[in-house]
């Protein structure tokens, strides 16, 4: 049975491929590009719920707004298409985690102070398409998948760490001075684990574009 989330893959990658056969490039500029780029960084709050005792319980942690930085090593081809190493490193504190039982007669719900951090280090490799919209505008748009390093920090004594499988999907404008350099801002999403439970992450990104 097809699961929502696999739908959701299985048209991105369809879109992407669609996107790929129609988009007609119009930069030159082939050969290799290095990137930089700083983020803000959003994590979608967790949300659970179940049931425990015949009561109703449900369970919800925010984080605090973070940042981050991104390193990328491509190679562009003529056709658009580019292929890239990208690394980067992203850090966000907990907010609050909010509890809340219902057994129907009497609520209960509290609010919890975290003090923990996580930290990702993500390593992906990742394929790109990219559009010249005019001559000093490329739009662009990928997918990658690798593996994300996770940190996690709670107090001063309790840390996980581990490594898991990862993946992200990005799209943005790169705004070209010339054919060698260029601004670029975009959003990514990053998906990764957290010993195995599934977390997300939202980033607004900025940078510059070197190409060779």
């Amino acid at each position: 049975m097809i699961t929502p989330i696999t739908r959701k893959i299985i048209f991105g990658c369809i879109a992407f491929v669609l996107f790929s056969i129609f988009a007609q490039a119009g930069s030159d500029k082939v050969g290799p590009y290095i990137t930089a780029r700083g983020a803000a960084l959003w994590m979608q709050n967790i949300d659970v719920s179940g049931s425990a005792f015949g009561k109703k319980v449900d369970f919800d942690l925010s984080y605090k707004p973070g940042s981050g930085a991104l390193l990328g090593f491509g190679y562009r081809g003529l056709s658009g298409l580019a292929f890239e190493i990208s690394g980067g490193y992203y850090t966000a504190g907990f907010d609050k985690a909010s509890f809340n039982v219902s057994s129907g007669k009497q609520d209960f719900s509290t609010d919890l102070n975290i003090n923990a951090d996580l930290t990702f280090i993500p390593v992906n490799a990742n394929l790109a398409m990219n559009v010249s919209a005019t001559k000093f505008l490329d739009i662009y748009a990928g997918l990658g998948i690798g593996a994300t390093h996770c940190d996690l920090q709670v107090g001063k004594y309790a840390n996980v760490s581990s490594w898991e499988l990862g993946g992200e999907a990005f799209a943005g404008l790169n705004v070209n001075f010339s054919e060698a350099i260029g601004l670029s801002a975009g959003y990514r999403l990053l998906v990764f684990g957290v010993e195995s439970a599934p977390v997300l992450g939202h980033t607004a990104e900025a940078g510059i574009v070197i190409r060779f």
